[in-house]
């Protein structure tokens, strides 16, 4: 009985320290490359990029006087910050620094069910103020598939 006991054991063991399938998210302070954390079943395809620019300069119309990783976070903060009907989960992705900077924003749990997740990239341009929002596109990850009507939106 007690051998039975410790084989269970063994096996229950040995199976915890087996992969759960999960992916690793990139750091949101120096990575300069995204890492998905929408796993293969919830994502099938992703749409055309679509530019997002006029809706960056509204929600930030001024220079941030801080470092671009900084700024990420407030950016993600102003969306954070918007309706929660239309916002769901909000993370930094990676920063990439330099003239011009890039900051890769991701949402998830959003209520379209169609929608896995949207990914925003902000260019940001140094001037004598700070770092301003100079162009921003997004694109998104579907549940079910690229509309083929509108390469631009999920089915």
């Amino acid at each position: 009985m007690r051998r039975g006991l410790f084989m269970v054991v063994a096996l229950v063991g040995l199976a915890a320290c087996g992969s759960n399938g999960s992916k690793p998210v990139a750091s949101s302070s120096s990575s300069t490359s995204s890492t998905s954390t929408t796993g293969p079943a919830d994502n099938f395809g992703q749409t055309e990029w679509v530019d997002v620019t006029g809706r960056w300069k509204a929600l930030a119309p001024k220079a941030f006087d801080a470092s671009p990783d900084a700024v990420a976070e407030d950016l993600a903060a102003l969306l954070r910050g918007g309706p929660t009907s239309e916002v769901g989960v909000v993370e930094v992705v990676s920063v990439q620094r330099g003239e011009p900077a890039l900051v890769t924003i991701r949402e998830t749990g959003l209520p379209d069910d169609a929608t896995a997740s949207i990914e925003t990239e902000i260019t940001l341009e140094p001037g004598d103020e700070g770092w301003l929002v100079s162009s921003a596109r997004a694109r998104q990850s579907c549940r079910r598939g690229v509309a083929t009507t509108d390469p631009t939106g999920c089915m």
